[in-house]
């Protein structure tokens, strides 16, 4: 390897954590991780600047991060379609055809502030987004990029992995972390290297996704705009899309016949089916895929971890597969820092396939279901016919996709209500929020939950006032002489945060509550336990047995 290469990129003692795979996921454990000031070294082979929007939205959890990690507003403002655009999903038999119906506000979109959460979601192309995390990653000391190479193998070592890396032209080099990440998605090699299965059902259907420009096409809508037009029709059906203001479309043909070769098929057809009738219209780009349901048998080989597509893979029904992947980064990003940095303990480590796995298991599960209700399922004979017939089916199909579709774009209890049940870093009574109708959801305090989230008197977000670290939150009547005192004992970051408003003390069913640095309850009551160094131990991932009820 050429050495101006190695003394721009490659430490020659090592880096803290070896990240593969510079898509979302990688790049939110760069910042997760850079953040905490801890040595990053991002390797990615290829460009990633392919106009293929598999991923089009940042749910509201994932805008939560972004927010914490100061990008929320540059996020919002590289976004092609803002919230003023539309919020709408519309069922349509064709794009020129008829509307059956619409969903508005779909993934909580809408702009108006809601006391739920700290961001509304942002419809916004992976290949749009990724650039914004970039910058952010790169304006962080200890994170450094390596473009244009491969990682062709992993060897975990007593203290540290090693990755082979390679590049035609170039002779292969070795570079060591700590601990390595295979963010590398669903062909992963560090999967493959590190023997790990992937279980599941694989190649449920196959689809084809067609990015074109058409730019007459918006002025030509007989419909009020919309983020995805599902195109219930025997030719085409389908769920596309504006890409931006300009005239680039994207569109997702679903559930082709697995006996139809994809290579054959022109996707000019394809587009002509899903509009109705055909207008000149420039193909960008074709990408045919296949739906799995597939999540890996363990994320974790000693020093070695899997996240985002590299550990579960499903259909992008629900748009749970990119923010996942980054709720992957985020609950291991801080965990890794803190066990680098020598406050974290071993279980914290431990604590990342305990949490995360049950929530791959879930979401590949929901996104199976939301696929099993692709706009083939609503297709009836007769249903663009302008006559009496036609409008009933019309109303027919309008009241079973309200609601049998509902539960996939308005899914909050999945997005916020997720409880890692049984963590052994959460001191808790792990009493579930989980609900069998995804789209309920009441903030609730809960050990191993999202921390309830409200807005302060002053505007800002109660989630603002988190530290990098631990906070401890405690509220007005508890016993405050006591919390500084305890929190010096510890030798772990704490920030203490006195809450006064009584609109957020009623929220919260304890006196003292401990937020671990992603956000997450790790514990709360109505006085400090006199063991509070054991609870610490605990949470921290050390050996300590703190009372869990």
């Amino acid at each position: 390897m050429p050495e101006s290469v190695a003394d721009r990129a490659v430490p020659r003692d090592g880096v803290g954590v070896i990240i593969v795979g510079a898509g979302p996921v990688g790049l939110a454990l760069a910042i997760e991780c850079g953040t905490r000031g801890v040595a990053c070294l991002v390797v990615e082979e290829r460009d990633r600047g392919r106009l293929v929007p598999r991923a089009k939205l940042a749910n509201v959890r994932t805008m939560e991060h972004m927010r914490r990690w100061g990008i929320a507003d540059e996020v919002r403002s590289a976004a092609p379609l803002s919230a003023d655009f539309s919020t709408d999903i519309a069922f349509v038999t064709s794009v020129f055809g008829r509307e059956i119906t619409r969903f508005t506000n779909v993934f909580f979109t809408g702009s108006e502030r809601d006391a739920r959460f700290a961001e509304a979601a942002q419809q916004i192309p992976q290949y749009v987004l990724e650039p914004v995390l970039r910058r952010a990653a790169e304006r962080l000391p200890s994170v450094r990029f390596l473009d244009g190479w491969r990682v062709d193998n992993v060897s975990e070592r007593d203290h540290d992995v090693v990755a082979r890396i390679v590049r035609d032209g170039h002779a292969p080099a070795d570079v060591r972390g700590r601990y390595l990440v295979g963010c590398d998605g669903a062909g992963s090699t560090v999967r493959e290297r590190t023997a790990i299965v992937m279980r599941g059902d694989r190649g449920l259907a196959q689809n084809l996704g067609v990015v074109f420009r058409a730019p007459t096409l918006e002025g030509l809508l007989p419909f009020r705009p919309a983020l995805h037009f599902w195109t219930v029709n025997d030719a085409t059906p389908s769920y596309m899309g504006p890409a931006d203001r300009s005239g680039l479309w994207w569109l997702q043909a679903t559930a082709i016949d697995q006996a139809v070769d994809l290579a054959k098929v022109d996707p000019k057809d394809v587009v002509a089916g899903a509009l109705g009738e055909r207008i000149p219209v420039e193909i960008v780009n074709v990408d045919p895929w296949r739906a799995h349901a597939m999540t890996a048998e363990h994320v974790r080989e000693g020093r070695i971890f899997l996240a985002g597509d590299a550990a579960h893979v499903h259909s992008p029904m629900g748009a749970h597969g990119m923010n996942q992947g980054i709720g992957d980064a985020v609950d291991l990003g801080w965990k890794l820092a803190a066990v680098l940095q020598g406050w974290g303990g071993e279980q914290l480590l431990e604590s990342y396939a305990i949490e995360r796995q049950p929530v791959h298991a879930r979401l590949t599960a929901e996104a199976t279901h939301n696929y099993n209700l692709v706009a083939n399922h609503f297709v009836r004979p007769g249903l663009d016919a302008d006559t009496s017939e036609g409008r009933r089916l019309r109303e027919e199909v309008a009241a079973d996709i309200q609601a049998r579709k509902r539960r996939e774009f308005f899914s909050l209890g999945l997005v916020l209500g997720n409880v890692y049940e049984h963590s052994p870093v959460v001191a808790g009574d792990f009493r579930s929020a989980h609900d069998a109708d995804s789209t309920v959801f009441a903030p609730t305090l809960l050990a191993g939950g999202r921390t309830p989230h409200a807005w302060r008197d002053d505007g800002s977000s109660l989630f603002d006032h988190f530290g990098l670290g631990f906070t401890l939150l405690h509220f007005e009547g508890a016993d405050r002489s006591s919390v500084q005192e305890a929190a010096d004992e510890v030798e772990i970051p704490v920030r203490i945060v006195a809450i006064d408003e009584p609109h957020i003390r009623g929220l919260y069913d304890a006196q003292f509550v401990l937020v671990r640095p992603d956000q997450v309850v790790a514990w709360h009551g109505d006085r400090l336990p006199a063991d509070f160094r054991g609870l610490f131990d605990l949470v921290r991932g050390g050996t300590g047995q703190a009372n869990r009820v």
